[in-house]
């Protein structure tokens, strides 16, 4: 027997000896059987039927359909089990108990003895039943039933997966659809992103909640091209939806908000203003991101078009709103003021601004918005020669990788390049613009390798090279 195979062996038993006693037993009944795989193929088959007919036959009826229906989870509580058996056994909690003290192939997971799992060659024996037995429809339900209990207490990814294995991926889009916004809020991007990775690859495409994760995803990482590819998806669904929906409209405003980012990037004020102003009318007041970019977005075209007062008005407004937390909207107002402020040449203002944001993010823990204050404070720093500073604060969001928007990333690391050359450090000058370029590489984001590709041309110039 070679190591592979008892890996393998062991990986199937987990503990279980008796399994590997049967496997044995299988083996001797077998002679001919030719390898490995296709031993441990055949000997799972005769370890469940082994498990059905001496385990699962014997128990009562209570617990063989308490295991049947929860035989589904990866883990269960006796709370959860109660719900998926609606009432029709005692209490789960109960069960649970009875089914590990009497060893039935049962282990608790906490001390506290809330969660439960089956061994697996056990669950499998269960589900096995389970599809044999119990019609499609109501298996389907057992799993929007567990979906629904898992979302009740926030734990979002479980719900999604649930709902995934049993088929019901536009169940799963849907739950990603009502708590989407509350991630964005909070800047968790690498969650919504790890939200995507749930769902069957073709999926994103076919769901109108998924593309615009997709499409936040794409922004925060400054992936103009992709991110104008999902616009036009959304688009493409948007178009055969009927317009009554009631969400159809907060859609099309986001829809807006996302592609002013685009039509910004590209200098063209007049369009950015017309679609931020109806992005504006559009996404509800309560919504502090989608609604931020809308923000951010008129004020730029505002600027664009030759008109500063107005777009000073409208981010000064948007911090008198009570339909969110009031440190929250003077954080959104006076952070998206810096935008505002660095175009306009405005340094100082920048500068008096940080301490106040940079603690009301800290505060709030968004760790996208606190790089983004850093960021400005270090480019306000830098203009007026202040190279410490600068450096200090540049460093800081190249220290915030992993939170840090792509492209306040990007400047900064190009930021703190040019300090460095501008303090007369070359060499270290050489080794920021290397690791912006080679954060573009790993992000796989041709946007960013222009912008870095365009900095390391200007770098090289102040080198003399």
């Amino acid at each position: 027997m070679d190591e592979r195979a008892i890996t393998a062996i062991l990986q199937r038993s987990v503990g279980w000896v008796t399994s590997v006693r049967l496997l044995a037993l299988y083996l001797r009944q077998r002679p001919n059987v030719r390898s490995w795989d296709e031993a441990l193929g055949g000997s799972e088959q005769f370890v469940i039927d082994y498990l059905a007919s001496a385990v699962f036959e014997n128990l009562p009826e209570t617990l063989r359909r308490f295991l049947l229906r929860t035989s589904i989870l990866d883990r269960v509580s006796g709370p959860l089990g109660d719900h998926l058996m609606d009432g029709m056994t005692p209490a789960g909690s109960v069960l649970l108990q009875q089914l590990e003290a009497d060893g039935i192939f049962t282990s608790m997971l906490d001390e506290d003895g809330v969660w439960y799992r089956y061994h697996p060659l056990f669950r499998r024996t269960l589900t096995r039943i389970l599809m044999a037995e119990v019609a499609p429809q109501e298996i389907a339900g057992l799993y929007e039933r567990a979906a629904t209990w898992h979302e009740s207490q926030g734990w979002y990814e479980e719900a999604i997966g649930l709902l995934v294995s049993g088929k019901q991926v536009a169940a799963a889009a849907a739950v990603a659809g009502r708590h989407r916004h509350e991630l964005l809020d909070r800047q968790d991007y690498h969650r919504l992103e790890h939200w995507l990775t749930l769902f069957p690859a073709d999926a994103v495409l076919g769901e109108i909640e998924l593309l615009f994760i997709k499409a936040y995803v794409d922004q925060v990482q400054f992936r103009i091209h992709d991110l104008t590819m999902i616009l036009q998806q959304i688009d493409t669904l948007l178009s055969v939806i009927p317009v009554e929906l009631p969400q159809i409209g907060e859609w099309r405003g986001e829809v807006a908000s996302l592609r002013a980012l685009i039509t910004s990037f590209r200098s063209d004020g007049s369009q950015t203003l017309t679609l931020g102003l109806y992005a504006l009318e559009h996404i509800r007041p309560g919504s502090v991101i989608a609604r931020a970019m809308a923000l951010l977005h008129t004020a730029y075209g505002y600027h664009m078009s030759g008109e500063l007062q107005p777009a000073y008005e409208l981010l000064d407004a948007s911090a008198n709103t009570t339909l969110i937390a009031r440190d929250i909207a003077v954080l959104r107002s006076r952070t998206l003021r810096l935008y505002v402020d660095l175009v306009a040449g405005d340094l100082m203002a920048m500068r008096n601004a940080f301490p106040r944001i940079i603690d009301l993010a800290k505060s709030a823990s968004l760790a996208t918005t606190a790089a983004w204050a850093h960021y400005f404070y270090a480019s306000a720093c830098y203009l007026q020669n202040d190279l410490a500073a600068a450096e200090q604060h540049f460093a800081a969001v190249v220290g915030l990788e992993l939170s840090a928007h792509s492209l306040c990333y990007v400047h900064s690391a190009i930021g703190l390049a040019l300090t460095h050359q501008a303090q007369g450090r070359p060499d270290v000058a050489s080794r920021a613009i290397v690791s912006a370029r080679e954060y573009a590489l790993r992000m796989q984001n041709r946007d960013l390798s222009e912008i870095v590709d365009a900095a390391v041309a200007e770098l090289e110039v102040r080198q003399g090279y």
